[in-house]
């Protein structure tokens, strides 16, 4: 009795030092375990006496404000020399910075550094590349904040200000007090089926660090594309593609491609004169507007291309509502304006121009009532038989070793249901790529590093396992960190 008498005392003396709902929060914390931080990239900042290393990770777990299982506070400034990273809630000042990182990583993120108390003196900052992630791109940003949606040839401060890549570099500089921008942009994929030989109409809605036609769609003929130039004269060959700038390409080898890039929202061009353009889609793609009641009337109409030999078809909002990312169209202009594709309304329409539209009566007598055809017969070609895709081919994953990327390459010679699966060196799936059918021809896939749960894959030996229909084959894959 006297036991359950002190204990009950005791029990009622901690109720009324700490209350009882304070127990329960004390016992939750007691046990609570941080979330797991997926990376974390120190930042070192010298002034001319003082030095200090401020941090930026991610983590599933994290938020865009203070997360205090994961962030790690700093004093405020003081009078000397002083960096931290600043969030706008408290508490504000930030040692270690730890945000959202959740698989596909599409979201773009800025991290704020705050230098105070300078002097007016140069401020040495510096990384380690090897610890940034492996999806996406980082910039650091000395001339302004960036931007969360990215576009081209916008008017100034509308779109991502040019930064220093940090998977390039080192070190950077900045001079006195001032606000200086990690931005992680995401790079995402966009993908084109190309089911027969013949001529396609494409776009490129994101900007890829490789621009060389040759190695984006290794199926074009010759390595090259078609564009239209602007001063109405013809078509121009070129190696290289431009996003924004509508593309012909004369496929020789029919196959699947995944481009990976920076995604475009939106853009503006400058449509100097009368005549044909080819337009390209944005990111998620848009929509046409009823060109025929355009106020300016300087729109109409648009044209597609049913690949691969035709014929042309006329598009507007309520035949053909919807442009994909991946496509282009030609657009028929009749006076001298500007064209914004992209966010907001998400429709393609003309903001200004300097002339009245002469009418299309005029616009028909000098370039026609349909686009200009593609820049020659297909039928015409004598297609070397070597690049005919006739067997089953996989080709050497590379670069291998790898971090964080490895490309894997096949040639399939007829639609197939095709597997890529990675294995461990105990033999245990840890990722498939694909598992569906493919057409006939070459196609291109990424393995990303990472695990089916999108964890990151551990360095060591994977097996890259290639099978389609009776045909298989298994590549050694060494990722090194």
């Amino acid at each position: 009795m006297k036991r359950i008498l002190c204990a009950k005392v005791l029990a009622l003396i901690l109720v009324v030092i700490f209350g009882a709902g304070s127990m329960q929060t004390c016992s939750a914390q007691a046990f609570a375990q941080p979330p797991t931080v997926d990376w974390l990239l120190p930042v070192t900042l010298s002034g001319e006496v003082y030095t200090f290393t401020r941090s930026i990770g991610g983590s599933s777990g994290g938020t865009s404000g203070f997360d205090e299982l994961l962030d790690e506070t700093t004093p405020p400034p003081g009078q000397t020399f002083y960096a931290h990273l600043w969030i706008n809630s408290f508490p504000y000042y930030l040692d270690t910075d730890i945000r959202a990182w959740v698989s596909p990583y599409s979201t773009p993120i800025d991290w704020i550094l705050e230098l105070t108390n300078t002097n007016g003196a140069t401020t040495d900052i510096s990384w380690d590349p090897a610890l940034l992630p492996p999806d996406g791109r980082f910039y650091i940003i000395t001339n302004g904040y960036a931007r969360a949606r990215r576009g081209v040839n916008a008017p100034a401060g509308a779109y991502l200000p040019p930064g220093i890549n940090m998977r390039d570099n080192t070190s950077t500089q900045y001079s006195g007090d001032g606000t200086v921008t990690i931005h992680y942009e995401p790079e995402l994929p966009v993908v084109y089926e190309f089911g027969s030989i013949g001529w396609y109409l494409v776009g490129l809605p994101v900007d890829p660090l490789e621009r060389a036609i040759a190695a984006l769609f290794p199926g074009a003929l010759g390595g090259v594309g078609y564009e239209w130039s602007d001063d109405q004269s013809g078509y121009v060959q070129v190696s290289e593609i431009t996003p924004t700038r509508g593309l012909w390409l004369a496929i020789a080898i029919p196959g699947t491609v995944t481009i990976k890039g920076v995604p475009i929202y939106y853009y503006y061009r400058t449509l100097a004169q009368m005549g044909w353009y080819l337009i390209t889609s944005i990111y998620y793609g848009t929509s046409f507007p009823d060109l025929s009641s355009n106020p300016n009337a300087h729109l109409e109409p648009a044209y597609g291309w049913t690949p691969p030999l035709g014929p042309y078809y006329e598009v507007d909002s309520s035949t053909y509502p919807n442009m994909m990312d991946n496509e282009s169209f030609w657009l028929a202009v009749s006076a001298a304006c500007e064209l914004y594709v992209g966010s907001g309304q998400r429709t393609i329409r003309s903001l200004s121009t300097e002339e009245a539209s002469p009418g299309w009566g005029e616009f028909i007598a000098r370039f026609g009532e349909q686009p200009p055809p593609p820049p020659f017969l297909m039928t015409d070609l004598d297609l070397p038989e070597e690049r005919q895709p006739m067997t089953f081919e996989v080709s050497k994953n590379y670069p291998n070793p790898f971090n964080p990327e490895t490309t894997i390459e096949f040639t399939l010679p007829s639609n197939l249901f095709t597997r890529i699966d990675i294995y461990n060196v105990r033999g245990e799936r840890v990722r498939t790529l694909v598992n569906e059918v493919k057409p006939a021809g070459q196609h291109r896939m990424f393995w990303d590093g990472r695990l089916e749960n999108g964890t990151a894959a551990a360095s060591g030996t994977y097996l890259i396992r290639v099978s389609a229909g009776e045909y298989s084959e298994t590549l050694k894959a060494l990722l090194l960190k």
